[in-house]
């Protein structure tokens, strides 16, 4: 059997082969562009393994309250409860916290002060910071008060 130039039976394959070397190219493209905003959940880029890289948390409450004192206007106040794993070192602890208060920051441009307290998986949450906290107040710009408690992400 011979080949001519209008032979089609092999093009619906030919086609197909394209039609899906486009699409996971496109798919690779569109994740080498973006990988940088590809993130779990919480934070943690699964690309990256570097230490001091936000991992994944547990928005676990947010409360909003105006506190007055009589002198000025009412100032309002953010606090974040958030869970972290257990074993994060202080590096990854001290970026997840800054991770949380920088988009929090965005989410709540009208507070003035906000306070990000982190727990472990099963701490009691009602109580004080068990991993750490983090506080911003208006006025000082992009820093924070990061204080991650004692013994968090020591090696045993």
């Amino acid at each position: 059997m011979e080949s001519s130039a209008t032979d089609t039976k092999g093009w619906p394959t030919f086609w197909i082969a394209v039609l899906v070397m486009v699409s996971a190219f496109g798919a690779l493209s569109w994740f080498a562009l973006h990988r940088d905003d590809y993130v779990t959940p919480a934070g943690r880029n699964p690309l990256s393994l570097r230490a001091g890289q936000p991992v994944s948390y547990l928005l676990l409450e947010t409360q909003d309250a105006d506190i007055a004192d009589g002198s000025g206007p009412a100032l309002r106040r953010r606090s974040l409860r958030v869970i972290v794993p257990v074993g994060i070192s202080r590096a990854d602890l001290d970026a997840t916290l800054r991770q949380v208060m920088a988009v929090e920051r965005r989410k709540a441009a009208a507070a003035d002060q906000i306070e990000v307290l982190a727990y472990g998986p099963n701490d009691n949450t009602k109580g004080p910071f068990t991993y750490g906290r983090a506080d911003w107040a208006r006025g000082s710009g992009d820093n924070y008060s990061v204080e991650i408690s004692p013994g968090v992400g020591d090696k045993n």
